[in-house]
């Protein structure tokens, strides 16, 4: 997910970086993701700690329409009466699915 997140080539840059800069040495998955961060330029480290940390839950939303049913999965909401966040949204995006009905 986060190699399709920062893109693949950019992804195996910073593991690259990551992997030589610490040859040889004790590490944390803290230097990594700020190996991540380095390379890419954004903010893997508060992603992370986004996606590890932060208690929450999806809410996935059905609807049907013109015999298909929708599927959206918002991430990450504080408690079940919450809107979905919507900083945490766009950072993570959302899924969305279209299903035939039967």
């Amino acid at each position: 997910m986060l190699a399709q997140y920062l893109d693949e080539q950019t992804f195996l840059r910073g593991v690259a970086q990551y992997i030589k800069k610490y040859e040889y040495r004790n590490t944390t998955t803290d230097d990594l993701w700020a190996s991540l961060s380095e390379e890419s330029g954004r903010d893997v480290v508060g992603l992370i700690q986004t996606l590890t940390k932060d208690i929450g839950f999806p809410m996935i939303t059905v609807t049907e329409s013109d015999h298909n049913v929708h599927i959206r999965q918002n991430r990450f909401l504080k408690s079940a009466d919450a809107a979905p966040d919507e900083d945490q949204n766009d950072l993570l995006g959302s899924i969305e699915a279209k299903v035939p009905a039967r």
